[in-house]
């Protein structure tokens, strides 16, 4: 039992960082890997009511939406706090693309989602 707790806890504590230069504000931002629940809860953010997958049935997701969410809970600052607060995340639109660019970059490959790793590794 103790190296299932042993890996648990390693695996807990091994999520990915990545340091995102924003060179426009002059300050470095940190992308952080969210966990399985973190995720679960965006997707239920982005799920479309009533809307299903023709295909399998599976309940339909607003694909932009779930990007931006991901990218705003994965930016955070040294302590690992937010800096995009909950409810504000749409307005991450607003921001110039070579900002908005850099943090989702960073933040899909964090957490996986960019077929490239944080080491620059496809």
């Amino acid at each position: 039992m103790a190296a299932k707790k042993d890996f648990l806890t390693k695996a807990k504590a091994s999520v990915k960082t990545e340091s995102v230069p924003l060179p426009s504000m002059k300050m470095t931002v940190t992308a952080r890997g969210l966990s399985v629940d973190n995720m679960d809860m965006i997707i239920e953010k982005c799920t479309l009511p009533g809307k299903t997958m023709a295909h399998d049935g599976v309940s339909a997701i607003d694909n932009s939406l779930q990007i931006i969410h991901i990218v705003a809970a994965s930016i955070v600052d040294d302590d690992g706090s937010r800096l995009i607060p909950e409810g504000r995340e749409r307005e991450l639109k607003e921001l110039p693309q070579a900002v908005y660019g850099a943090l989702q970059t960073a933040a899909l490959r964090v957490n996986g989602m960019s077929g490239v790793d944080a080491e620059g590794n496809s």
